[in-house]
């Protein structure tokens, strides 16, 4: 009699589960089956459904975790030392630049065929500005950000849409670039918005990149995008390092100030009504603290030569998003951060908050055009808090933010059908969260009763 095929099986309890032939050995903790299949072998693992939850959360561990880790490489990049700067001429401080690139690249991403190239903005030709591991007759290519005929890169560059190419055999727009590749993911590079280049990966594997290392690439894409606009600010005169502080400046009191905020609208929540020197007192601290940020901006318009300062104070009014007063909601400070660092250069007013109480609190005594919010935050659920917004505002436009496609309480297919403005996925490109923002604020809001940036205590 032929011996039974062993299987390890990852299981929270008793499980029914049975394949004919087979003998189940059972753990329960992902260490345990880690172990076991170090010292012992098993035709494969098996997940009984009392443990998906586990393995999911796993998921999602592993995922935050390399988030962090690009997080900190896109510091890195552009982390010139400053006992240096001085000394590097421009073309020593790009090679720099260059070598921070491929290394994050080698150890954290684990890529060895990389092609980014830059739009030249006098020419507006796609030029290369590092490579490894390619063709070097493909660097010669005289591309132009056009969908057709220029390759993925010409594409790319023209659409700002990541393109994925499972096998380069079959795709009539791929140009050969890595002499082994197999598969091919071309990303943009972006800064503010606007494209700035791109970055092709190649794999010596067909369909060699999985949906996460799609993900992984296309936020490298925008770290590096950033650090070429820090090199690029850094690399000019002292009036652009200056600008360059205080943008700095700027993204660094973002949160505390959002605290600040958070803090005082929810006290002057509680005594509104009760003491009305107290509520006097919480309103000077709200009004000085939204005061900080315009204090920074002037700061930066006065440093600024006069041709630049002008044109920084139309850029804005001549956006569609200017002066929208936007409430991001989410647990997570990285994605509070780009808000400020994203939406506050399109002209927009933005003010955080971690959970959703802070976030009530804040629009009971603060008009907002726009809220977004994640659907996991902790203290509720997505569907909670927008029905707890719009209780607050009946015509209040509420964006749901997700990761990973995980919606347990089924928030956003539930609030669609209550009025929500849109839904954004994570990792969600700029465009995207434009796009979503940009419909939301086309439906004209009733103009409020006060010109102030807090309702009065009365009025509340």
């Amino acid at each position: 009699m032929a011996a039974a095929i062993r299987y390890l099986c990852l299981s929270m309890g008793p499980t029914a589960l049975n394949i004919p032939g087979a003998e189940l050995v059972t753990v329960a903790s992902l260490a345990d089956a880690r172990a076991r299949m170090v010292k012992e072998p098993f035709a494969g693992i098996v997940v009984d459904p009392s443990a998906f939850a586990l393995v999911a959360r796993s998921y999602d561990d592993e995922y935050h975790a390399k988030l962090d880790t690009l997080y900190r490489a896109g510091l890195e990049l552009a982390a010139l030392p400053s006992d240096k700067l001085a000394s590097l001429s421009s073309e020593e401080r790009i090679n720099l630049l260059k070598a921070n690139i491929l290394k994050q690249a080698r150890e954290l991403l684990h890529y060895d065929l990389v092609d980014i190239r830059l739009i030249n903005p006098a020419t507006g030709a796609i030029e290369s500005l590092l490579s490894e591991g390619m063709d070097p007759t493909s660097l010669g290519l005289k591309l132009q950000p056009q969908t057709t005929n220029n390759g993925l890169t010409g594409y790319v560059a023209a659409t700002g849409r990541t393109y994925y190419c499972p096998d380069v055999d079959k795709d009539p727009l791929y140009i050969r670039g890595a002499p082994t590749a197999r598969s091919s993911i071309c990303v943009p590079l972006a800064h503010q918005g606007k494209v700035i280049g791109v970055m092709n990966v190649d794999s010596d594997r067909t369909d060699g990149f999985r949906r996460q290392d799609r993900e992984f690439l296309e936020l490298f894409g925008r770290e590096i995008g950033a650090a070429l606009h820090t090199l690029k600010m850094l690399s000019a005169e002292r009036q652009s390092m200056a600008t360059l502080s205080v943008d700095l400046i700027s993204r660094e009191v973002a949160i505390p100030v959002d605290a600040i905020l958070n803090a005082a609208t929810a006290l002057l929540d509680r005594y509104i009504g009760l003491d009305r020197e107290m509520t006097d007192r919480l309103e000077k601290i709200l009004v000085h603290a939204r005061s900080i940020r315009r204090c920074i901006h002037k700061a930066m318009e006065s440093i600024l030569p006069p041709d630049q300062a002008a044109e920084a104070a139309r850029t804005p009014k001549a956006q569609p998003l200017a002066d929208l007063r936007v409430l991001v909601v989410d647990f997570d400070e990285r994605i509070l951060r780009s808000a400020h660092a994203i939406l506050e250069k399109l002209g927009c007013i933005v003010e955080t908050a971690r959970e959703g109480r802070e976030a009530l609190a804040m629009a009971r005594l603060t008009k907002y055009d726009a809220v977004l919010s994640d659907i996991n935050l902790p203290d509720m659920n997505g569907y909670e808090i927008f029905t707890k917004l719009r209780a607050i505002d009946s015509i209040q436009k509420v964006v749901l933010m997700n990761g990973y496609g995980y919606d347990p309480s089924h928030s956003i297919v539930r609030a669609r059908s209550e009025g929500l403005a849109g839904a954004l996925y994570k990792p969600f490109r700029v465009d995207q969260l434009l796009e979503v923002l940009e419909k939301a604020n086309r439906v004209p809001a009733p103009a409020p009763d006060s010109q102030s940036d807090v309702a009065p205590a009365g009025h509340a």
